[in-house]
């Protein structure tokens, strides 16, 4: 995997059990599954998010500052900010007053 990295802003409260990931460790090709190089993306996470607990949070995701993740959601795409976001996958559910 190619150097990436996850960025946590300021302020942020994180519930327990929350997983982010920047690869996937692994290519999904039977000959290559094995070498360790699979795909890999920058995580950035704005200031003042609340992510609750069981949540995860794969590679290449953008979350805007303020927004709010549901617990047990599954994050596969970013969202901007003053938002809240839930479900498998994560989808925006309402927004931040």
């Amino acid at each position: 995997c190619v150097a990436t990295s996850i960025e946590i802003g300021n302020d942020c409260l994180i519930g327990y059990n929350v997983a982010i990931y920047d690869s996937d460790f692994h290519d999904i090709n039977p000959d290559l599954r094995r070498s360790g190089h699979g795909l890999a993306d920058d995580v950035k996470i704005g200031d003042n998010v609340f992510i609750g607990s069981n949540v995860t949070i794969l590679k290449g995701v953008t979350i805007g500052n303020n927004a709010v993740i549901a617990s047990g959601s599954i994050v596969t795409k970013s969202f901007p900010e003053n938002i809240i976001i839930g479900g498998v996958p994560a989808k925006e559910i309402g927004s931040v007053h």
